[in-house]
């Protein structure tokens, strides 16, 4: 058996003189952005986690050489049947709907192929599904990607229908898009900026039986400068049996946008578990991140804490489902339990111990954003900022009211600025990062300033973060704010380390950055390298 090395984290393994980043923010932003965000320093509990031995002959074909899809990048779907532990699987473009049985996620085997002639090109039965055991009904939210609007593609959830345990399926409409039923869908020449929207799709399931609803959490695609990838959340009672027309998207802390053409909040969750040991909600998310929750209702989810190795949702292994410590319930979770990792033919199994302490930031945060290279290559950059990433452009029509600000942008070269101590010009952006003239001022020294008076809605500060970056004190209108670590895993120039909104815009106001010349927590170096100022109108 290959064990990875053990990652417990706890309250005694500080590092240095590590100081946990202030978390807070103000009612406004933490009402309408990223969730996570709610003061939460540290989890309470210790993680470990162990790949197990999983050689291909032991794994099922939906995660092994033997998977008869091709091109199957996207997740399997489970769901139990009356007992059964069932696996389907349908690429939106060709071959069959794939059908296994089992009792465990992992020794399903494969039965007669099902149809699904209903279904239109381009909808995938991905992420899973619900059973209706009254009906005897299987309900399958699909990815639908709908082509000629945007690059590359526009994604809907769909909903389809079987009560021959997917032998067929009956197709029931649309039940999360951006676009109102009665009304076209937007292509990019129909957005205000830049950048537009890519719609939700590559959604997993998470029934809370606990609560009576089915949650579906969404990757939410934003396109056109930066790709980035976020995540949204809408919700059906399950007395509804996830019928068109009866799903609610989570908006500003409440349910009362609908799935079809509603609005949505970004929430830093994914893949979810009920954990019957801590009574809380799990979400394991990209990147191998974790983070908690006490209420789906409310969706309070922490900040998503990197665990330091390549487990589940890197690349490779996009597709993940946590399951009980007897692998056949998928939506809880004990003390122990197992995570499967997959994509096309690839398979691994990871066992989860959770014990007492604390997970603490030790190797930083993943961002409840995720930015590619490519559509399917994300950047694996982990900072100790838990905030979303944002491009440079706005996202004029974004419900997230930072994505979507107005604001003035003052260049690192522009006169109002006022730098004191040892400033120098130097490439501060990576090709793949778009930044003005790809410049930025930078400084490593203790006491090194930049002053900067405007008046403005609020205020935003966004510096390089990268390896050799270290810490700033940041003041406005001469107190001190927080103490901010630029350190990442590598350069990174769409997050804001400072921001703050719903300032009075008659007053003048004034944001000082003081270099303190001490190394980040993920960092060799001392250096504050600034790239501009934003201020809201």
């Amino acid at each position: 058996m290959k064990t990875w090395p053990q990652k417990v984290i706890c309250g005694s393994m500080i590092i240095g003189s590590m100081i946990i980043p202030d978390l807070h923010l103000n009612a406004a932003e933490s009402a309408t952005t990223v969730n996570s965000l709610t003061g939460t320093t540290a989890l309470p509990f210790s993680i470990k986690v162990t790949e197990e031995s999983f050689p291909d002959q032991d794994r099922p074909d939906y995660m092994s050489p033997k998977n008869p899809s091709p091109g199957m990048d996207f997740p399997f779907t489970p769901v139990v049947i009356d007992g059964e532990f069932w696996v389907f699987s349908k690429n939106g473009y060709q071959t069959p709907v794939f059908r296994y049985k089992g009792t465990t996620i992992e020794n399903a085997v494969r039965q007669p192929d099902g149809t699904a002639s209903e279904l239109k090109k381009g909808m995938y039965i991905l992420g899973g599904a619900w059973y209706d055991a009254t009906d005897k009904k299987v309900y399958a939210p699909l990815h639908t990607e709908i082509h000629g609007l945007v690059h590359p593609i526009l994604r809907e959830i769909h909903l389809a229908s079987s009560t021959d345990k997917g032998l067929t399926w009956k197709y029931e409409g649309p039940i999360i898009t951006d676009n109102l039923p009665d009304q076209p869908r937007k292509g990019p020449n129909k957005f205000k900026g830049k950048l537009h929207s890519g719609g939700d799709g590559d959604h997993l399931i998470y029934e809370d039986k606990r609560n009576g609803f089915v949650y579906i959490f969404t990757d939410n695609y934003v396109w056109g400068g930066a790709k980035f990838l976020r995540h949204c959340v809408a919700r059906c009672a399950i007395a509804d049996k996830m019928a068109p027309g009866k799903w609610r998207k989570f908006y500003d802390g409440d349910w009362n946008e609908p799935g079809l053409g509603g609005k949505a909040s970004y929430v830093n969750a994914y893949c979810v578990t009920y954990n019957t040991h801590l009574k809380k909600y799990l979400s394991f998310n990209y990147l191998s991140g974790i983070s908690m929750c006490s209420d789906l209702a409310k969706q309070d989810w922490s900040a998503s804490y990197a665990l330091g190795g390549k487990y589940w949702g890197v690349q490779g292994l996009y597709g993940m489902w946590p399951t009980s410590a007897e692998k056949n319930d998928i939506s809880s979770s004990e003390k122990t339990f197992f995570i499967f990792g997959s994509w096309y033919t690839k398979g691994k199994r990871f066992r989860i111990d959770l014990g007492q302490g604390e997970t603490r930031p030790v190797f930083g945060f993943t961002s409840p954003s995720v930015w590619f290279h490519t559509e399917n290559t994300p950047h694996a950059i982990f900072t100790m900022d838990p905030g979303p990433l944002y491009d440079i452009e706005s996202y004029v029509e974004s419900n997230d009211p930072i994505e979507s600000r107005h604001v003035k942008r003052v260049s690192y070269l522009d006169s109002e600025l006022k730098y004191s101590g040892n400033w120098s010009v130097e490439k501060a952006s990576p090709p793949e990062q778009p930044h003005y003239d790809g410049n930025g001022k930078s400084a490593i020294e203790n006491g090194a300033s930049l002053n900067f008076a405007f008046q403005g809605k609020g205020i935003y500060w966004r510096a390089l973060k990268g390896p050799k970056q270290g810490k700033a004190d940041v003041y406005l209108d001469g107190v001190l704010q927080k103490t901010v670590d630029c350190s990442a895993s590598d350069l990174l120039v769409y997050q804001f380390p400072f921001m703050q909104r719903g300032l009075k815009p008659t007053e003048p106001h004034a944001i000082k950055v003081v270099v303190k010349g001490e190394k980040g927590q993920l960092s060799s170096g001392t250096a504050i390298t600034h790239l501009l100022f934003e201020v809201e109108n």
